[in-house]
């Protein structure tokens, strides 16, 4: 074999192995490597080239919290450089972002089988610092332990504090135990301990604990407050539409310079010792009092003689009084001395009758067969008519309730609250304003812009069903658990995503007809959501082709006479909470096919 079919073929073959290791890249893919942050915000740079932005449509970026579920947070046109972000919550946070042209296809197509772009752990809490103290023979060992989610023991730094103020770095007692230190001598170090660490974020705690304080052993806290900053992420989208795998891309590090803390000498605030001076008090001689003697005269009392008095006997005369007689009573009868009861004729005496009572004769029943009906001598009596009136409840004014069983539906996160406080109060009490999002079990305080005047002017924290209680005088105590909201409202912020695909002109029977196919998403779509508009220019004026149209992807539209040669497409789809998704043609679709037809005028016998 020649050297030149030699070489042919190396070539070759060097060019098939890289083409294998391209088409093999999604498979090894694997996920980026984490972020830490330590703030809530970070601006996500776009970086994509001209050729490729000039066929985009739309960029959209994607959020997946803690392994869930891929949300869809942000979209923008092709010319954004930069997404901004704030995490509502602490830990892990993966972002993709999806590029869509101008035809409608979307890359990747479906974020579930995607894998993230970047991957950024939120983490905005100090470590936390424990020292145990452990007596080791003749030697006083403490072993420092770092309370955090995400510790970096390579930053961990201790130091001593020698008896002239100065600190001195401490080494671990051993490569293996990074956390166990021995105390430095008594004789040539105080009891004070410096400690500083950080985490992957960047979170930094300097803390200074006695070893001697009773307290030691309880987790000790930075008091330094925390700074808030917002780092960039680098993010560079491929340039390539099906090739999902990021070249390598080198970030800025995100870890705190070691600080280096000056010497600061403690203060010593034991007062002075004060000797008091021996104060002798001299030995004072009382002299000798002698108390002279007094006798007490006897006092007698003289006797008293009592002389004796007699009462004398005083007889009462003897009082005859009048016998009184009573007059005797009446004997009460016997039986026997009753006269007999008379008895009861067996007869009934006659009653004399009296004059013949002859009663005017009934007039005869109506009967419609009859010539004689109505009867002649027959007298109609006519009552009056009764005037009844309805009686009239009185209308109690209702209740209004100012709970809302049904939720409202709205498309912005500042909402207004229309109340009114009932009851009277001596003095004007503070109102709290409270939402939640599970029922009751955790309750997010809110600010009311309107400084307690109704209506409240409240911004909820994000989308979602929340429910809203109002609190007068709660002085900012957080309602109960499982308490019942006073209303409730569900924000939807993000509009519809829509597609307009290309459409197809109608052909045979058909013809004349214009094929639309389309695809609208949203969980509070409206059943008849879909709204489709015409135009003969890309300004307008808009045309309806229908409104109100039911969610089903396709319409045939019969066009009307005269359109002309071509037509532009609009699609709109609103949701429950009036958000509205539109999508357009870039481009006019032609509605003149190109070929050329023949009409038949007549036909008849050859001339």
């Amino acid at each position: 074999m020649k050297k030149g079919a030699l070489r042919w073929l190396r070539r070759k073959g060097l060019a098939l192995a890289v083409s294998i290791l391209l088409s093999s890249g999604n498979l090894w893919a694997q996920a980026p490597a984490p972020i830490y942050i330590k703030n809530s915000s970070v601006r996500l740079p776009i970086q994509l080239e001209d050729q490729v932005r000039a066929s985009l449509s739309e960029i959209k970026m994607y959020v997946r919290v803690a392994g869930g579920k891929w949300n869809l947070v942000a979209a923008g046109v092709p010319s954004r450089d930069s997404f901004d972000y704030q995490a509502s919550v602490e830990g892990k946070h993966d972002f993709l972002f999806m590029t869509v042209d101008k035809s409608g296809r979307s890359s990747p197509a479906n974020p579930e089988n995607a894998l993230p772009h970047r991957t950024v752990i939120f983490d905005t809490k100090k470590p936390e610092v424990q020292l145990q103290v452990l007596p080791h023979r003749n030697e006083r060992l403490f072993d420092c332990k770092i309370i955090d989610v995400n510790p970096d023991l390579k930053t961990l730094k201790v130091f001593w504090q020698g008896k002239d103020g100065s600190w001195n770095p401490l080494a671990p007692r051993s490569a293996e135990s990074a956390t166990l230190f021995t105390a430095p001598s008594s004789e040539t170090a105080t009891s004070r301990i410096r400690v500083s660490v950080s985490d992957l974020a960047g979170n930094q705690t300097l803390v200074e604990i006695d070893l001697n304080d009773p307290l030691v052993g309880l987790p000790v806290k930075d008091s330094r407050p925390l700074t808030s900053e917002v780092k960039p992420v680098d993010y560079r989208l491929p340039s390539g539409g099906h090739d999902y795998k990021l070249p390598d891309i080198q970030t800025g590090d995100y870890k705190l310079p070691d600080v280096k803390t000056p010497d600061v000498k403690p203060v010593d605030y034991r007062l002075p010792e004060v000797k008091m001076p021996d104060l002798k008090i001299p030995d004072v001689k009382v002299p000798d009092v002698k108390v002279p003697d007094v006798k007490m005269p006897d006092l007698k009392v003289p006797d008293v003689k009592v002389s004796d008095l007699k009462v004398p006997d005083v007889k009462m005369p003897d009082v005859k009084g009048t016998d009184l007689k009573l007059p005797e009573l009446p004997s009460i009868p016997s039986a026997n001395d009753l006269p007999p009861i008379p008895k009861a004729p067996e007869k009934l005496p006659e009653i004399p009758s009296g004059p013949d009572l002859k009663l005017p004769a009934l007039p005869a029943l109506p009967n419609t067969n009859s010539s004689s009906y109505p009867p002649k001598e027959s007298t109609d009596l006519k009552l009056p008519p009764l005037e009844s009136k309805p009686l009239k409840r009185p209308e109690l004014e209702p209740e209004p309730d100012i709970r809302n069983e049904a939720p409202s539906m709205l498309n912005t996160r500042t909402i207004s609250v229309n109340y009114d406080l009932r009851g009277t109060v001596r003095v004007a009490a503070r109102i709290d304003f409270w939402a939640t999002k599970d029922n009751g079990k955790t309750w997010v305080p809110l600010k009311d812009e309107s400084n307690g005047s109704s209506p409240a002017r409240l911004t909820l924290p994000e989308d979602g069903a929340w429910g809203i209680r109002i609190r007068p005088g709660g002085n900012g105590k957080a309602p109960d658990i499982a308490e019942e909201a006073d209303c409730v409202v569900e924000i939807d912020t993000i509009k519809p995503e829509v597609h307009l695909h290309q459409p197809t002109l109608g052909s045979g029977s058909e013809e004349g007809t214009l094929l639309i196919t389309w695809t609208a998403r949203d969980q509070n779509l409206l059943g008849n959501a879909i709204r489709l508009y015409y135009a003969t220019k890309p300004e307008g004026p808009w045309e309806v082709v229908v409104n109100g149209y039911k969610n089903e992807g396709v319409y045939r539209w019969s066009m009307p006479p005269g359109i002309g040669d071509k037509v532009y497409l609009r699609l709109e789809a609103q949701d429950r909470a009036g958000n509205i998704g539109r999508a357009e043609l870039r481009e006019a679709f032609p509605l003149d096919s190109g070929k050329q037809r023949v009409k038949i005028i007549s036909v008849g016998p050859a001339k």
